[in-house]
């Protein structure tokens, strides 16, 4: 009587492995589109957050308020809280919110009809509602660290008004073609999904 060897055989182990080769690929194509989605919708959240902030910042402070996405020298998209100065010369002037810095975002954002290397600024009147206005980002100082023209700055400052928008344009900087509307209500200031 013949002893029983416990084991696989080797037919057993190539199916295995087999196996396993064709769903490697298939689980990094999973991973990659799971992570693409992670670092689009934490941009998202964080510009939701940003214009809830600056529609509130609006109505408690009584003067347009918004957001201004914006690229750096370094072409790294960035977010900033911006405010209507209505003590400058200039009946466009917004300038950065003290006390709360720029936020760098992982995913890029467009207007819909300036192009991509454009700044976008969404406005909020006194009310909290979406307004259309003419937006001059200016310094407040020769020492203004956010925007300015001279020295070391994060932002280049306008030259001349840029209208705001209603909406925008979300894309991966990775990515090539990944772009999503954005809408915003209106009235209540919150992301149309």
């Amino acid at each position: 009587m013949r002893e029983k060897i416990n084991g696989f055989s080797l037919v057993e182990l190539l199916v295995v492995i087999g196996i396993i080769a064709i769903l490697t690929p298939l689980g990094m194509v999973a991973v990659r589109a799971i992570n693409k989605s992670f670092t689009t919708n934490s941009s998202e959240r964080v510009i939701s957050a940003m214009l809830s902030y600056s529609r509130a910042i609006a109505a408690r402070e009584q003067k347009r308020a918004g957001v201004r996405f914006q690229k750096d020298r370094e072409g790294k998209q960035y977010a900033v809280v911006i405010i209507r100065d209505l003590t400058l010369s200039d009946p466009n002037a917004f300038q950065a919110l003290d006390g709360y810095k720029p936020k760098k975002l992982s995913s890029g954002v467009m207007s819909f009809y300036n192009g991509e290397d454009n700044p976008v600024s969404i406005i909020f009147s006194s009310s909290g509602r979406l307004a259309i206005s003419s937006v001059r980002v200016m310094r407040k100082s020769l020492q203004d660290k956010v925007f300015n023209n001279q020295g070391d700055y994060l932002l280049l400052q306008d030259d001349y008004s840029w209208n705001s928008e209603i909406g925008f344009i979300i894309y991966d900087m990775t990515a090539n073609g990944d772009y999503k509307k954005i809408f915003i209500n209106r009235y209540t200031g919150a992301i149309i999904k």
